[in-house]
């Protein structure tokens, strides 16, 4: 698998992840039957799920890192459109929204300043507006490499997960 591809496929990896945490920890009925189930254990899952989330997407857009957007994209900037350069601010944009990097360290770190509350500012539409404009660029940089309009891509990029955490729920209610 190469670069584009590895980042394409934790993309979905972690979209996947982040509409399963929505239908999970989001909304009162969810909660209240999560509760209900085993409250120790879903509020494990629910922070290892959120902190696992930022991490990763964290890693997607640090500079430093190998397999960073910006250091998959930067290379082929002489060949980048219109569109896929107003992806790329976009992203940009997305990812000034967010603010996840002291968090990241924080978390990644375990840091444990007291005098200082470190948070983030996401949420999860303009989280998933992020991954899916960054899906959006890196598939069209690939076509653009490939001098293609349609390439071949790692995952199935349209399965999103939808319903899997209403379903757990919808189980687990009748517990």
């Amino acid at each position: 698998m190469d670069k584009l591809d590895w980042f394409i496929a934790e993309i979905v990896r972690i979209r996947r992840c982040v509409q399963v945490y929505i239908e999970l920890f989001t909304g009162k009925e969810p909660i209240d039957i999560l509760t209900n189930v085993s409250s120790e254990v879903f509020a494990i899952v629910q922070r290892s799920m959120h902190d696992e989330i930022l991490i990763s997407v964290a890693r997607l857009y640090e500079g430093k890192k190998n397999l960073s957007q910006l250091n998959l994209v930067s290379p082929h900037e002489n060949i980048l459109t219109d569109d896929l350069n107003k992806l790329r601010e976009e992203t940009r944009t997305l990812l000034d929204k967010i603010d996840i990097k002291d968090y990241r360290i924080k978390v990644a770190h375990n840091i444990n300043d007291t005098d200082k509350i470190i948070k983030h500012n996401i949420d999860s539409e303009t989280l998933i507006l992020l991954l899916d404009t960054s899906l959006r660029l890196i598939i069209g940089l690939k076509a653009e490499l490939k001098q293609e309009q349609n390439v071949s891509i790692p995952v199935m990029i349209n399965e999103k997960y939808e319903g899997k955490g209403k379903a757990l729920i919808s189980m687990l209610s009748k517990i």
